[in-house]
């Protein structure tokens, strides 16, 4: 008698999320009625690695 052998196949798929830092430019927003100024900052934005 003969053993009957079954393969089977996974995959896995792994996503990486890691933080970019995207510069944004110093502007001028208006608030509460009154302007002000937003200097130049680091935004952070959750890039996805495919």
């Amino acid at each position: 008698m003969f053993k009957r052998t079954h393969y089977t196949e996974v995959r896995a798929t792994v996503k990486i999320v890691y933080p970019v830092l995207i510069k944004v430019r110093a502007y001028t927003r208006i608030r509460f009625g009154k302007v002000e100024k937003v200097r130049s900052h680091y935004r952070r934005y959750w890039g996805i690695e495919k």
